[in-house]
């Protein structure tokens, strides 16, 4: 499994001649983590914790306003930024690259700064590469000024891994809302979903099962990995797809027996008994592709089960679903199949990874699970 980087989602006030209620609303309505303001502003600002606050100051006086916060201090020349780290403020500068002078300007900065918020004059992306090449070896944060949600994705798409985040002015609240939310929803994590051949197919009884419900819609080709043991599951569909006699759960996967692991953020492999409000899980596309969603409720009910064993390689996963005929799987091709007519012999998509797990965290031990 691996872990893609999340970006940051800043909102420039700073243009405003004061907060406006529609801005400042889009603001904390929306997935944006961080709000770049100037100390006049302060006062008309009530921010909640979970965003973060960057002041743009201008003099020695406007940082002795917001120095010791342990808040982001913005400043365009670098005495000003030596100032404020001496205060114990993380730091950055905010800079515009026009030419190659610029350019090696901002480079340098990289070296002195937590974050660089930077603003391409000209409109390639060539510059940005560079800065991101340079920022490898630094702790700097890099920022990318954008006005379009095409713009932002681009930029936290070059190099691979992009820049770290991006900085929206208000202009539209519509638009920067649109933005923020198309943001959220790219994916955190990617697993390397394989195929796998159906081995067994057998009525397992009655037992307790749990449907996991989050806090997000979820797409047609989304699910959870879910499997008996820490070695792999297969992809459970989510409650997108049309049924006849109840309407769909966009928001659920109905993952199966509760002694099992459904995957999660952090290389975790959480039992579905451990899953409560407020948990976070990872919502899989058939691509591998995965995002983090939070668990807004787990419903376990007593239900017959269908077991399910699948081999890929000289691997071998188990899931224990309901035997209904409403839960799904994906096969190989990324299209549900009902766990009910499903036969021995067709092809799914499973997920294998090393096993041995210990209160869900990867362990390196002798673990035999059968």
């Amino acid at each position: 499994m691996q872990a893609l980087r999340v970006p940051e989602v800043w909102l420039d006030l700073t243009g405003l001649p004061a907060v406006e209620p529609q801005a400042l609303a889009t603001a904390l309505h929306s997935p944006v983590t961080g709000l770049l303001m100037r100390p006049p502003q302060a006062a008309s600002v009530d921010i909640p914790a979970r965003v973060r606050r960057g002041w743009l100051v201008s003099d020695a006086g406007e940082l002795a306003e917001v120095a010791g916060r342990g808040e982001v201090v913005l400043c365009r020349s670098r005495d000003l930024a030596e100032q404020a780290r001496s205060r114990g403020n993380p730091v950055g500068v905010v800079c515009r690259v026009s030419d190659d002078g610029t350019l090696e300007e901002a480079c340098q900065l990289l070296e002195q700064v937590d974050y660089l918020f930077v603003a391409l004059e000209e409109q390639t992306n060539i510059p940005l590469e560079l800065i991101l090449a340079r920022a490898q070896s630094t702790r700097a944060r890099v920022i990318k000024t954008v006005e379009t949600a095409e713009e932002a994705l681009v930029a936290l798409g070059v190099l691979e891994h992009g820049c770290h985040g991006i900085l929206l002015a208000p202009g539209d609240p519509a638009t920067v809302a649109g933005i923020a939310h198309e943001l959220s929803a790219r994916p955190t994590h990617r697993l390397e979903l394989v195929e796998m051949e159906v081995v067994r197919l057998q009525y397992a009884g009655m037992g307790h099962r749990a449907c996991v419900d989050t806090t997000t819609l979820m797409a047609e080709d989304e699910g959870m990995v879910v499997g008996s043991t820490s070695g792999g599951g297969i992809l459970v569909c989510s409650e997108v797809h049309p049924l006849p006699y109840m309407n769909t759960r966009p928001f659920r996967v109905n993952a199966g027996a509760i002694h099992s692991y459904l995957w999660g953020p952090r290389e975790m492999a959480e039992y579905l008994t451990d899953l409560r409000a407020g948990s976070e899980v990872l919502a899989v596309r058939t691509s591998g592709e995965a995002r983090t969603v939070g668990v807004g409720r787990v419903k376990i009910e007593i239900r017959p089960l269908l077991r399910i064993e699948a081999v890929g390689g000289a691997a071998v996963v188990n899931l224990f679903a309901q035997d209904d005929w409403h839960v799904r799987i994906f096969g190989a091709d990324g299209a549900p199949r009902g766990v009910t007519t499903l036969r021995q012999g067709e092809r799914v998509l499973g997920y294998v990874c090393e096993p041995g797990r210990h209160v869900g965290i990867k362990v390196t031990e002798t673990i035999v699970e059968q």
